[in-house]
């Protein structure tokens, strides 16, 4: 059946690619269709490469084209190997089971070649390092956070440094597309360039499009080349800050003035763990990323003590209370992101390895067990 099918598809498709090789009407309307909606779609402004994109597309329509024809080649081998495998003699059955062997191993390295390439790094990088990005790294640093203003008119592919394009260069942003955003501390629709807002949320630093004449008086320009302009936050809290008491702690989050608190030095910059040094007499610490079901923290001079869970502030940030512990030294806090999720992935994961291998040995034991019945003369 498999066979009949194949070989209806191969007559129907080389008739049809035929026709449209001698009529060409039907795939220039669908050239045109293409490029039309590609122009809304987030890499549209690149008229070039969706061109390309899309000429290569129509070209592959066909059947004799490599993309099409090597793969269907493959197919109709494998057909004669699986037919072969049915065989009544031994010697045909190998040569099937060869037949169909080569042909996954050649389908596989052909869909694999097709997604991986390889390149000198050195030559072409994955991520290149343009002076913007020299800037950003030398004038943000793994301390600060940028927020992007995105261009009201022109395309998105006009604004420097979009969501989610600096977290390879080391470079923390407040923006991205995140699944966690509605529960975090900023909304997409309000990173905007309220400098005392985002201060507060730790954004150091604002990207924006040359001659945006719309930037407040609390952004500084610092830095600007042809494609981007970078402003430092006037009003910009660190990240990590300390308070010596719940009066202070409550008034920095009620109010958008000035409030007693101490900037805290973070060793790590890691992601999923955190060494805060802490000078004496801080009873609270706040970290100004977003608080979720997982995040824990303890003394490093306590180390065999219980993880204690961070709290979530009423800005959706983070929250440590430290107590009485710090008031007369100085201390190391150690955070760590222990999803409750993995642990449960980890002990389900357990349990049906025990279940493999309890199954495996109950089957090998009566495979073992001598059988007791008569056979029948």
């Amino acid at each position: 059946a498999g066979a009949w099918v194949t070989g209806t598809g191969i007559i129907l498709w080389s008739i049809l690619s035929v026709t449209l090789a001698v009529r060409p009407h039907p795939l220039e309307a669908l050239r045109e269709k293409l490029l039309v909606d590609a122009k809304g779609s987030s890499f549209g402004y690149f008229d070039g490469w969706i061109a390309s994109r899309v000429d290569h597309f129509i070209t592959d329509l066909f059947i004799w084209s490599p993309h099409q024809l090597l793969p269907l080649t493959l197919l109709v081998a494998t057909l004669v190997g699986l037919r072969l495998t049915a065989s009544l003699q031994g010697k045909s059955r190998n040569y099937g089971n060869i037949i169909v062997a080569l042909a996954v191993v050649c389908e596989v390295t052909l869909f694999a070649s097709r997604w991986v390439t390889f390149t000198d790094p050195l030559k072409y990088p994955l991520y290149p390092v343009t002076p913007e990005v020299t800037a950003l790294q030398n004038l943000v640093g793994p301390d600060g956070r940028v927020t992007t203003v995105i261009h009201p008119s022109t395309h998105l592919a006009c604004t420097p440094f979009v969501p989610n394009t600096l977290g390879p260069y080391g470079i923390a942003t407040i923006s991205g597309y995140d699944s966690i955003v509605p529960d975090g501390m900023v909304l997409p629709i309000e990173s905007t360039g309220d400098a005392g807002k985002l201060g507060r949320f730790g954004v150091s630093h604002l990207i924006t499009y040359p001659q945006n004449r719309e930037i407040s008086d609390d952004w500084t320009k610092i830095w600007e080349s042809p494609s981007m302009a970078l402003f430092e936050n006037t009003k910009a809290v660190p990240r990590y800050i300390g308070f010596q008491s719940e009066d202070a702690k409550n008034t920095f989050f009620k109010s958008d003035g000035d409030a007693n608190w101490v900037g805290l030095k973070e060793d790590t910059h890691l992601e999923n763990s955190r060494t805060i040094q802490v000078p004496p007499g801080i009873n609270w610490i706040r970290v100004a990323e977003n608080q979720a079901s997982g995040w824990e923290f303890r003394l490093a001079e306590s180390p065999t003590g219980a993880w204690q869970a961070v709290q979530r502030a009423a800005d959706a940030s983070m929250l440590l209370p430290l107590g009485e512990n710090t008031s007369s030294k100085s201390v190391t806090v150690e955070m760590r992101y222990a999803p409750p999720l993995r642990r449960i992935g980890f002990e389900i994961s357990a349990a049906a390895l025990l279940l493999t291998i309890s199954g495996g040995l109950t089957v090998r034991k009566r495979a073992d067990k001598p059988t007791t019945d008569r056979i029948p003369c």
